[in-house]
Order: structure tokens, then sequence, then C-alpha cells
């Protein structure tokens, strides 16, 4: 699993999958309603967390895409994936 710090928001897009803390989550869109734009994650299904995340563009850097996997329709990866959790 390859994965790459997202520094830009340019890198965003909605079919790309995120790590976020160690959570899978897929980018909601832009919320533009405040002074600074927002960034809104929601998490995929089986996650262990279940609320969605804002974060603004200092935040970014703690964001990775997962290159090999894509999200298509909604909470649904396209390539073969297994989280490991640690007890």
């Amino acid at each position: 699993m390859k994965t790459s710090p997202v520094y830009d928001a340019a890198r965003l897009s909605k079919t790309f999958l995120y790590q976020i803390d160690g959570c899978f989550y897929r980018f909601k869109g832009i919320n533009t309603n405040a002074k600074a734009p927002r960034y809104e994650f929601e998490p995929l299904n089986g996650q262990r967390r279940h609320t969605g995340l804002i974060l603004n563009s200092s935040k970014l850097a703690s964001v990775y895409v997962i290159e090999d996997m894509i999200v298509s329709g909604h909470d649904t990866v396209t390539e073969n994936h297994t989280q490991l959790s640690l007890f």
C-alpha cells in the first residue's frame, strides 16, 4: 500500500481513499462558508470512527492519500484491501 502526504488541496479528489490517524476516509468536498476553506472527510463503513472530519489547510499534512485504492460510489473500495488492527 503506497501512501503519500497531501500538502496541497489540489491533490484532493473524491475518487481516492485517504488515511487520517489510522482510519480510512473519503473526501466529501470543500466548505467555503467560513473565511478559510475547510475540507470535509467521511469515514468508510466498518471504521472505528463514525463521525466525519473537517480540516483546515494547515492540518492537510496529516492526511495521506492511498494511491493504490480508489473509492467508487458510496463506501466501496475497488481494490482488495485488508485493515489490520492491533489488540
